[in-house]
């Protein structure tokens, strides 16, 4: 899984903002992300990866005791850069891979664990719960992913 910066569309002078933002400096002088800052960095750079690509990512772009340079940070957002886009296609995968029984429809439930566990969300309850009873306005218990795509797709159009 190694991909290289160059040519890959990474925009340099906002990657280079985004790092500055986020390091630290260790003690020999080597300027790095900590591991606890990488999610905010993509989402600095504008990536909606999932949580379990994001873990495979910093897995092969993690350097000596957990830091990500400058140079491991440009190959991250290389890797990410597929995830910035929240286009109609994507919000179309996003829904087919959510309709796990394909009758277009989820629980409340289930999707609150959508919600609190999506490593692109950052809500707390009471957002989520607002998120959910605007799904589901009259109490049915069902979130239909037709009323979600669509909200996604007026917030795109915004």
């Amino acid at each position: 899984m190694t991909v290289s910066a160059r040519g890959s569309g990474v925009i340099k002078a906002m990657a280079g903002d985004v790092f500055n933002t986020f390091h630290i400096v260790a003690p020999d002088g080597d300027a790095f992300i900590p591991p606890c800052f990488v999610m905010a960095a993509a989402h600095e750079m504008g990536y909606y990866p999932t949580a379990h690509y994001l873990q495979q990512v910093v897995s092969v772009t993690t350097g000596w005791c957990g830091r990500v340079t400058y140079p491991l940070f440009l190959q991250m957002c290389a890797m990410l850069e597929g995830t910035r886009a929240l286009d109609d296609a994507t919000i179309k995968c996003y829904r087919d891979a959510f309709d796990v029984r394909g009758n277009g429809e989820l629980s409340r439930t289930e999707f609150r664990i959508i919600l609190a566990t999506s490593a692109a969300s950052e809500l707390t309850s009471c957002e989520a719960e607002a998120i959910i009873d605007f799904l589901d306005p009259h109490g049915t218990n069902i979130v239909k992913l037709r009323d979600l795509e669509e909200l996604l797709m007026k917030c795109l159009a915004v």
